[in-house]
């Protein structure tokens, strides 16, 4: 799993160090890296882009709303990544995986669904890939829907 760019514009702003246990939801701005545990959801600031890193040691029990994520340890809940999901080797995920974007790495696990989603940034909403497929013309000449 690679790590994370740490530069100016992508500024680590919040971190649960390696022996901490954190309890509680946990709403964040800009980027977070578990190390350790937290008990409870973690979730960006609606309306904006939101980075979580949870290192092979890190553990959350909780839901996961997030833009982009680089999850290498265990995630008991569901997963929601409206951007860009990477599974690192040691990933394990006891829950669905909702994502739009998803690179699992040999030996990472999910214990659960995985549902690719695709985003409506101008309208801000979440819609299962499958609904815009349908909405595809079939009679259209670049050969999707044929």
């Amino acid at each position: 799993m690679r790590e994370p760019n740490f530069d100016t514009e992508d500024a680590l702003h919040t971190i649960v160090g390696a022996s901490s246990v954190f309890r509680g939801d946990v709403e964040f701005t800009g980027s977070m890296r578990v190390e350790g545990s937290v008990i409870g959801g973690v979730s960006g600031v609606p309306g904006g882009a939101s980075r979580l890193w949870l290192d092979e040691g890190g553990s959350i029990i909780g839901d996961v709303h997030v833009t982009d994520a680089l999850i290498d340890g265990r995630v008991t809940g569901n997963v929601y990544c409206m951007g860009y999901l990477e599974l690192g080797a040691s990933a394990f995920i006891k829950g669905d995986v909702h994502y739009a974007y998803l690179e699992m790495h040999i030996g990472a696990t999910v214990a659960g669904h995985l549902v690719r989603e695709t985003t409506t940034l101008a309208e801000g909403k979440v819609v299962p890939l499958k609904s815009v497929v349908q909405q595809v013309p079939r009679n259209s000449t670049d050969g999707i829907g044929d």
